[in-house]
């Protein structure tokens, strides 16, 4: 049996205003750090599991202010998506922008952010890196600490039947998912450890 945890950073200023964050490296608020702390001592025991961070400050933040001192590689495949010319950038801000509009219309999973990257290349890094660890052993125990992007993108590849889009997949900031695997069969259960924040 092989057991994955994927938790989603904590809260950021970025994510408060509501502007597009992926590629910037910004760490985690100081609301996002207090809601971390309250769930602390409901988070499940990793001392036994890889840890991967995608090495943004605010996902080595999280692992660790959950986990002190709890040793973690750090890996650039499970970064969020590049945002590109829109980065840091919020709806209000981009709305009248004909590159936004032709972004956000029809499949924007294909569209690529000007200067950026679409959902389908961030997918596609995301599931080699998963899928090759996967690989390296029968039965493994994971924890991925990485975006709310990839989350979705991993939970889409394990659970292809369930048909859900990206906003029914997604999960609120310090939340995330445990996903059990064996040859036959995959399960999954959301974690929440406080009041999910979005």
């Amino acid at each position: 049996m092989t057991s994955i945890y994927l938790f989603r950073h904590g809260l950021t200023k970025e994510a408060e205003d509501h502007l597009y964050c992926g590629k910037t490296d910004v760490p985690l608020s100081k609301k996002g750090i207090d809601l971390l702390q309250e769930e602390k001592k409901l988070v499940p025991k990793l001392s036994d599991y890889s840890i991967y961070s995608s090495g943004m400050l605010r996902c080595d933040m999280t692992v660790e202010v959950l986990y002190p001192g709890l040793a973690y590689k750090r890996e650039p495949s499970l970064r969020e998506i590049d945002f590109g010319i829109f980065e840091c950038h919020s709806y209000e801000q981009l709305k009248d922008n004909p590159e936004y509009q032709a972004w956000i219309s029809g499949c924007n999973e294909m569209n690529v952010c000007p200067g950026g990257e679409s959902g389908i290349q961030m997918k596609e890094r995301v599931l080699a890196f998963v899928k090759k660890i996967l690989l390296k052993e029968k039965e493994m125990k994971l924890a991925i600490f990485t975006h709310g992007g990839p989350i979705v993108a991993l939970m889409q590849y394990f659970f292809p039947h369930e048909h859900k889009n990206f906003y029914e997949w997604q999960c609120g900031f310090g939340q995330g998912y445990k996903i059990l695997l064996d040859k036959k069969n995959a399960s999954y259960e959301k974690l929440k450890f406080n009041k999910e924040v979005k």
